[in-house]
């Protein structure tokens, strides 16, 4: 089957572990993965770019494996931005209808206004999810053509500061691609993982990264709460390695193959051959190894809890809990949480696409799944910021980028 260029997709996830490059293809009114491609980002610490050329070259190497692997050439990506730079304000306007109806420039006028009381040169508003309302009509979601004498918005606004899309941008163009748009990975991580009845009867949405724990509320379809708590798999991680006094990479390997959450789902006797992933000891009791893991996410899971309740929003989460990240996948780290929480919690397994599921299943996935979803719908209801509108010119630009590279 031929694939046509302008039917390809590439979502680009710089997380702070790796990076993660997803290619699609539309086909059908929905879209399947063709390809995949992963590196390790050792230009990342704690969501802050500290060596742009080696995040570069992790970008570079990621978009390759998943050329080879889709038979495609990549020259423009959707991305996301961490949570931890986004904040989250409500704005309301009234504008008078002097035609007796609702027309396109009264909309945008509205929207011109409620961005207007958030005018600041230094940040850029990501998102906007509106309610209208026409006289006493409340609850709208596209008024255009609707009759009446006045308009009113009511938006929840995302802002970012522009210096991390900036960021984002520059990293990208030196790896010879374009960005098209960029969203919150909030936004990517609830399209990818909650089913529509969670966002509207209330869902706590936490992603546990490598230094920072997300905490999301989403309630009657929109994210009405948005926070980053320190904490994440780095620290289990620096606990692992100082049980087995080794080097953190080897220490990370040891915790994703054996570590369980729950010490009672161990085998009290069962011992664990570590000799190929360090070189610090031989044997280990993985029973230790959990002993280590509970204490540590209990205390990270009540201070989710505590910002669930700092949020104002603790009642109003009906459909309990999603949990995503890495971390998500170590036995017994769902069971843990809900008893944490005192909710039900679940784990976020990406859905909506089609092709090579396989590939993108476990919650690493989710972000790039979730952009991939997104930027496969129709223009009028994506939900990402265009950053930069690809023209001929910038594309030309980016082929011969690409060009030069396999040249030298």
């Amino acid at each position: 089957m031929t694939i046509r260029p302008g039917d390809i997709i590439a979502t680009l996830d710089i997380g702070e572990s790796a990076v993660r490059v997803v290619v699609g293809h539309k086909q059908g009114g929905g879209v399947e993965v063709i390809g995949v491609g992963t590196c390790r980002a050792p230009g990342r610490r704690a969501s802050e770019t500290v060596d742009m050329e080696g995040l570069v070259d992790a970008i570079r190497m990621a978009r390759e494996d998943a050329e080879t692997m889709c038979g495609c050439s990549i020259s423009e990506v959707w991305t996301g931005i961490s949570s931890r730079y986004v904040e989250l304000a409500e704005r309301s306007t009234i504008v008078p209808l002097p035609e007796g109806r609702v027309t396109k420039s009264a909309i945008a006028a509205a929207i011109h206004a409620c961005e207007r009381q958030l005018d600041d040169p230094t940040r850029m508003v990501l998102h906007r999810v509106c309610s209208w309302r026409v006289d006493d009509r409340a609850g709208i979601c596209d008024p255009e053509g609707l009759t009446g004498s006045e308009l009113e918005l009511v938006a929840r606004i995302a802002l970012t500061p522009a210096r991390g899309i900036n960021l984002i941008k520059r990293a990208c163009e030196k790896a010879s691609l374009i960005v098209a748009g960029v969203m919150l990975e909030t936004f990517a991580l609830g399209t990818s993982t909650l089913h529509h009845q969670e966002r509207t009867r209330g869902v706590v949405q936490v992603d546990i990264g490598e230094s920072k724990t997300s905490v999301s509320i989403w309630r009657q379809g929109a994210l009405v709460y948005n926070a980053a708590i320190d904490g994440g798999g780095r620290a289990l991680t620096e606990h692992v390695a100082a049980v087995l006094r080794t080097e953190r990479d080897e220490a990370r390997r040891v915790k994703e193959r054996f570590a369980c959450a729950l010490s009672e789902q161990v085998n009290p006797n069962e011992m664990v051959d570590v000799s190929t992933w360090t070189n610090a000891k031989d044997v280990v009791s993985r029973l230790n190894l959990a002993h280590v893991m509970e204490p540590a996410l209990e205390e990270l899971f009540r201070n989710v809890r505590r910002q669930i309740e700092l949020s104002g929003y603790s009642d109003a989460a009906a459909a309990g809990a999603v949990l995503t990240g890495g971390t998500s996948l170590m036995p017994g780290c769902v069971t843990l949480a809900g008893r944490a929480l005192g909710r039900p919690v679940r784990w976020g397994a990406p859905r909506g696409v089609a092709g090579m599921v396989d590939l993108v299943r476990e919650p690493t996935f989710a972000v790039g799944v979730g952009l991939l979803v997104e930027a496969s719908r129709p223009e009028r209801v994506r939900t990402f910021c265009q950053v930069s509108v690809p023209t001929n010119k910038t594309k030309w630009k980016a082929a011969m980028l690409r060009l030069i590279e396999r040249i030298l």
